[in-house]
């Protein structure tokens, strides 16, 4: 995922955010009009529908994208909408955790411009009760999306901070903060402001959880657009390095087979060493697997995955670079540029913009 990861649920309007399941129906629900595998057929198509009108964040970036994504974006938060309310009448204890579900799909609505969620939100933040403060801090974090500048970004955190400090356990106030990724990559110092927000005015487990995500991000961030070289045991190479890729644009994929997400990021991996390996594209796998027998039986059952992956049987589980480079979750890609700079941490989000533009690059 991007910086916070999955840590707590109901968080998924990520960067690159997976399919979620379906509720888990009780035998003392309500009634269903439809049955509980048809609602949950219907969830996720909506759920794919909208990840590709977002993509991955990418068509929330500038006005004119938010406004071009906004009459797609906008009719599937509306059905998603129904389909919670569904979820709700047949699940009720299950009421809060869809509430905060809820409420991203409202900001989303209103970072492209929905007046209708705009209005509603706007209308319950006029109150004082709890209600009233999940909304003012949901129009905060759609502020901090559409801001264009830092000042923005900080005004947008500072009212987002008064509402998180009125309501520091509740989880729906708190899960507004992963929203904050999908908006473009923020300054060191915006990253910071959010820490300290974490670390001053929440509380609990999942914000220690946060906190340690968002310091590994900021770790991360301050190693862009500077030189990189990547050596280690490799599979089929003791001695590998990306120095003898000079000139090649990388894409370096952390990952294991124990790792559901990483599993599910492979295909669009596969497609870009389909699209552009012949253009100059090299895939390099960091494998974090417990057991080299894993990961060999797997690569040999995709021999489609033919580049190379760094693993040494002498220290198996969590790769040393990832160690090294503070990365505490996977699947994590970097892409490095013809000229050898890290060019993105966070490539996942933005692997099918980004590659085509650094191929275009000179060395």
């Amino acid at each position: 995922m991007s910086f916070i990861a999955s840590f707590a649920t109901g968080l998924f309007l990520m960067l690159a955010f997976p399919p979620i399941a379906g509720p888990a129906f009780s035998q003392t629900a309500a009634p269903l009009t439809r049955s509980p595998d048809a609602i949950n057929a219907d969830w996720q198509q909506n759920v794919s529908q909208l990840r590709d009108a977002i993509r991955g964040g990418q068509a929330l970036q500038s006005a004119d994208s938010r406004k071009k994504a906004a009459p797609q974006v906008v009719a599937v938060v509306n059905k998603l909408l129904a389909l919670l309310d569904e979820m709700s009448a047949a699940q009720p204890s299950a009421k809060a955790e869809l509430d905060g579900t809820a409420i991203q799909f409202r900001v989303l609505a209103v970072i492209v411009g929905d007046p209708a969620q705009f209005a509603s939100l706007s209308e319950t933040a006029a109150g004082s009760d709890l209600n009233a403060i999940r909304a003012k801090a949901a129009l905060a974090i759609a502020n901090y999306v559409k801001a264009a500048d830092d000042a923005g970004k900080n005004r947008a955190l500072d009212v987002f901070d008064v509402a998180l400090h009125a309501a520091p356990g509740d989880t729906i106030v708190f899960g507004l903060i992963s929203m904050t990724s999908l908006s473009k990559s923020p300054s060191k110092e915006i990253d910071q402001h959010l820490l300290n927000i974490v670390k001053n005015d929440a509380q609990g487990p999942d914000a220690e959880q946060m906190a340690l995500e968002l310091e590994s991000h900021i770790k991360l961030k301050g190693m862009e657009n500077k030189p990189l070289v990547i050596e280690g045991i490799a599979l089929t190479d003791p001695n590998f390095s990306t120095v003898h890729w000079k000139g090649k644009v990388i894409l370096v994929d952390f990952w294991a087979t124990w790792c559901g997400p990483c599993m599910a990021e492979l295909p669009r991996v596969n497609k870009m060493y389909s699209d552009y390996h012949a253009n100059g594209l090299e895939v390099l796998g960091i494998s974090c697997d417990n057991s080299g027998d894993d990961l060999r039986k797997f690569l040999a059952q995709n021999p489609s995955m033919s580049w190379p992956q760094l693993f040494d049987d002498r220290t198996p589980g969590w790769h040393p670079l990832a160690t090294s480079y503070g990365i505490i979750s996977i699947p994590k890609l970097f892409l490095i540029d013809r000229k050898g700079v890290l060019r993105s941490v966070d490539a996942r989000s933005q692997m099918e913009d980004l590659i085509p533009t650094l191929l275009e690059e000179q060395p």
